[in-house]
């Protein structure tokens, strides 16, 4: 039933769906499927069909954001990923309908909240047919483009372009501040992923927020990292032999703040390969850098100027490499 809307819904839906045309101003908008599609200049009942990379910035551009896909919990309880732990205040003060998962959506729970525009990635595509019954939908680049230009374009289709622009100024100015914090350096990075108990191998070459955070403070992606960015993923599965190949001047992992217990990243290099953490200059000397992931991998202001003081923070005064004077 989650998967189509049968009959009665669709004709509510296309019955509400007029409402805007009369009563909105409104746009053409070609998305990044090639779809030019009419839609609100002042959207008022957004549809998020994400959430840590649509719905968080929505709620930092003050968008009317009505509902989200989100996330079921081990106790099976829904969430929205990343928008507890950065905005708890927002979350708790409003109003924000649950509409499933990506995978189970609930599009009878989201053909009754009326809204007048959709906005989800590419990926969603697939669900087209359904979502277009309801309301508009704009399907945006997510991964696709530089973060901060996809975050443009969903300001943009949110009606909130002016308030972005304001806060990007505003983030420039805090790089600008921290590379004098930092000085001149050469500074290499890369971004492997230790998950607690599992020995596996993850390096990424995107991560949202943060990758854009250190690649604006000048440092250079190296290594298996710089391999990964020149595909199409995030991150990669990566061969534990080729573990002395993650290294640089720090590396830059991340935990889950909704998992319980001790963060020990040797441990899990060690545990990856015997005496992994020795091989690993960064890891040997103490640069290496365990941050938050419900904060470094969304691209949001907010986020970043957290991103920009943990890295300054955590590269300033570390041993082992010769810091600039």
């Amino acid at each position: 039933m989650r998967h189509l809307v049968g009959p009665i819904t669709a004709a509510f839906s296309l019955l509400f769906s007029a409402f805007p045309a009369l009563a909105q101003e409104m746009r053409s908008y070609t998305d990044a499927i090639g779809r030019t599609v009419e839609i609100p200049v002042d959207p008022q009942r957004i549809v998020a069909l994400a959430d840590h990379v649509i719905a968080l910035p929505l709620v930092e551009l003050d968008a009317n954001l009505t509902g989200s896909y989100g996330r079921i919990d081990a106790d099976g309880n829904p969430f929205f990923r990343s928008l507890r732990d950065v905005f708890p205040i927002w979350l708790a003060q409003n109003d924000l309908a649950f509409l499933g998962t990506y995978g189970t959506p609930d599009f009878e729970a989201m053909a009754a909240l009326q809204p007048d525009l959709i906005i989800g990635g590419t990926w969603a595509s697939e669900q087209l047919d359904q979502l277009e019954l309801i309301a508009p939908v704009i399907f945006l680049p997510h991964g696709e483009v530089e973060p901060l230009e996809y975050y443009r374009r969903l300001a943009d289709v949110a009606g909130r372009l002016e308030l972005f622009e304001t806060m990007r100024a505003r983030y420039e100015d805090q790089i600008a501040q921290a590379r004098d914090w930092l000085g001149d350096h050469d500074y290499t990075y890369q971004l492997p992923q230790f998950e607690p108990g599992d020995a596996i191998l993850y390096v990424c070459g995107q991560y949202g927020g943060l990758s854009r955070v250190l690649d604006d403070l000048g440092f250079t992606m190296i290594g298996i990292s710089a391999e990964v960015r020149e595909t199409d993923e995030f991150c990669s599965e990566i061969s534990t032999e080729r573990l002395q190949e993650v290294d640089a001047d720090f590396l830059f992992d991340t935990y889950r703040l909704s998992v319980p217990g001790k963060i020990d990243q040797q441990a899990e290099i060690n545990n990856i390969l015997p005496g992994g953490c020795d091989i690993l200059s960064a890891c040997r000397a103490g640069r290496m850098a365990v941050l938050p992931r419900a904060f470094a991998f969304p691209t949001t202001f907010t986020t970043m100027d957290m991103m920009i003081h943990d890295v300054v923070s955590h590269v300033v005064g570390r041993p082992g490499i010769a810091m600039p004077e």
